[in-house]
């Protein structure tokens, strides 16, 4: 029974350290980011499995950028469930880059990833379920494809969708 209150304050800290990184990195992300944010949202369809099962999701969106200062590819998270990610893998072309080709420039970033975090909510009204997010931000929300970032990362100032109850 301790080894699981510890655990539970060991989680807490390690994400109020994470969620003031963010805090503060994102004061730092460039303007042009809000555009490619605005592509995200616009773009992406969350899943409807995870929407009826008020599954909320909690991710990052890694950006690889190559030693030319060029988009090499995009890779959400492991903590994010493989129907979100399917999601994502038939959208990520039609995402408007040129923002991020503005802040690969701007931030002279080469050999490196931006790192965008993802938050898909619910609305008080909207499930019955209730839920800690803590315990939705697992070891896999910084893994990538079973794997840990080995490069400097760039933060952007993270997307917080709250899904709302639909009106009939």
């Amino acid at each position: 029974m301790k080894n699981k209150s510890v655990s539970k304050g060991l989680m807490f800290c390690v994400m109020l350290t994470l969620a003031l990184v963010i805090q503060v990195n994102a004061g730092f992300a460039q303007k042009q980011s809000f555009d490619f944010q605005k592509s995200f949202i616009q773009s992406f369809n969350y899943p409807d499995e995870l929407r009826s099962a008020c599954t909320p999701t909690f991710t990052n969106l890694l950006i690889s950028v190559s030693s030319k200062g060029q988009v090499e590819d995009m890779l959400i998270s492991d903590s994010a469930s493989d129907s979100f990610k399917n999601a994502f893998n038939l959208m990520k072309g039609s995402l408007d880059t040129s923002a991020l080709k503005s802040i690969i420039a701007v931030n002279k970033l080469k050999s490196c990833n931006i790192i965008m975090p993802i938050f898909y909510v619910y609305a008080s009204d909207y499930c019955t379920n209730t839920f800690e997010p803590i315990g939705y931000l697992s070891e896999n929300y910084l893994l990538f494809n079973g794997h840990s970032m080995h490069k400097l990362s760039f933060n952007l100032k993270p997307v917080m969708i709250s899904l709302y109850k639909p009106v009939h």
